[in-house]
């Protein structure tokens, strides 16, 4: 490579797009070259100075009139190449237009370089899977051990996960800790409570472990993460290598519509205000660990933290599918929408499920808990059957949440109250409501 090749490849440089071969090629030549070692530097510098921490919004046409005046610029500077944006700029930086220039042409391309060089990583992490027959992660949440797989809270303490997983020759996975655990056996999904001695098998059911299906297949988490490079929704990314490590930054406000009401925030990762810290193998792609950080005014806790990848684990696949013995299986009831909780609205729904706690009406009750097991539907019906509502309040929207949030107080049959808040949703095909949370 001589300089003149090596300075065409410096906006690359700066993006960090290039294939490793390339990269291992340009950082050879400017290692032994002092001088375009200095020209690295020199727009690295720039471009650093002249990125702010913030994504301001660029006005309509902007963007075609700083190019219309660079090149015009650059044909009466003679130059005698004819460049693409990415290559104006280098020109610019290089000192082909005034310092002014530079400015403003960093403000409108080097906004987008960290998000696009992020993009690249990750598109490069994503093609780094490919060919992985097995992975295993260990990782840490601040979560309860008897809540979702989807919960977090910073006032927690950590709770060990294992995530194990098969790609080939069809996806197999199993996800554990203490007090509840998950599988699928490439056909259907069974999750249980070690406490309650009790499971469901549903349909092949990625939401039974939440966020943390996006582990099972790394590709997922990074598609994600890749996906908001484009939408550039409050998020900030900064991608730096130390020695062997290439570490990708992303900082995201609380994702969802908290517009209404505020109670989903912070109970998980997509609602939080966040850190994600990812660590790449520089050469091969791979994702080797992330923390993900809980960021407040006042506070800064980490929510999750991989301790271990390994890629190609030997996992027996029978080992990995293998069901615990003394669980009561139960499949989600196939209840037909009986017409009592289709085309109402929100608070309707509610005002007639919670009605019928007082008599404990099967008819409704069955299809309104249908995602409920039989031992669970009769711990709620031990509990609630008797109680009348003494007061229901609007409902509300928040968060990532589909359905709606509904505060009630109820009067229980022994005399005393009991405030809950009402999760529904009626999402499915059929559009009945059903209770997914609140009891």
């Amino acid at each position: 490579m001589n300089c003149q090749e090596f300075h065409k490849m410096i906006p690359d440089l700066l993006a960090d797009t290039l294939s490793p071969e390339e990269l291992s090629v340009a950082r050879e030549h400017f290692t032994t070259c002092p001088a375009c070692a200095e020209a690295l530097r020199t727009a690295r510098e720039a471009l650093r100075s002249v990125t702010p921490r913030f994504e301001p919004s660029v006005p309509e046409g902007l963007e075609a009139r700083l190019l219309e005046a660079v090149h015009r610029r650059a044909t009466a500077s003679n130059t005698p190449e004819r460049r693409t944006p990415r290559r104006r700029l280098v020109g610019i930086l290089s000192g082909v237009v005034s310092a002014a220039a530079v400015v403003i042409v960093a403000l409108t391309f080097g906004l987008n370089t960290p998000a696009r060089a992020a993009r690249n990583r990750l598109t490069q992490a994503i093609a780094s899977m490919e060919g992985v027959h097995s992975i295993r992660i260990e990782l840490r949440i601040r979560t309860s051990e008897q809540e979702n797989f989807d919960f977090t809270d910073p006032n927690l303490e950590f709770v060990p996960h294992t995530l194990e997983a098969i790609y080939t020759p069809q996806l197999l996975w199993r996800v554990e800790k203490p007090g509840r655990k998950a599988l699928y056996d490439g056909e259907l999904t069974y999750l249980w409570y070690d406490s309650l001695n009790d499971g469901l098998i549903q349909p092949y059911s990625p939401d039974a472990i939440g966020m943390l299906h996006l582990l099972i297949d790394p590709n997922q988490l990074l598609e994600l993460e890749r996906q908001l490079t484009k939408t550039h929704n409050g998020v900030r990314y900064e991608l730096h290598r130390e020695a062997e490590v290439l570490y990708l930054k992303v900082i995201s406000p609380a994702q969802g519509d908290f517009s209404q009401s505020d109670y989903m925030r912070n109970t998980s990762i997509l609602e939080s205000n966040t850190r994600r810290e990812y660590r790449f193998d520089p050469e091969n792609g791979r994702l080797q660990g992330a923390r993900i950080t809980f960021l407040d005014r006042d506070q800064e806790r980490t929510l999750l933290e991989i301790d271990r990848i390994e890629y190609d684990a030997p996992i027996d696949a029978a080992t990995l599918t293998a069901l615990p013995e003394g669980i009561a299986w139960e499949r989600p009831a196939q209840v037909l929408p009986s017409g009592r909780l289709t085309g109402i609205n929100a608070k309707e729904a509610a005002q007639r499920i919670l009605g019928a706690f007082s008599t404990w009406n099967a008819e409704i009750l069955d299809e309104a808990l249908r995602s409920y097991g039989t031992h669970a539907r009769e711990i709620l019906k031990n509990r609630y059957s008797g109680a009348t509502v003494e007061h229901l309040s609007d409902p509300v929207r928040s968060g990532k949440y589909p359905g709606w949030f509904i505060p009630c107080t109820l009067q229980m049959a022994d005399g005393s109250r009991e405030k809950i808040r009402l999760a529904l949703r009626n999402d499915t095909p059929d559009k009945s409501w059903a209770i997914d949370g609140g009891l």
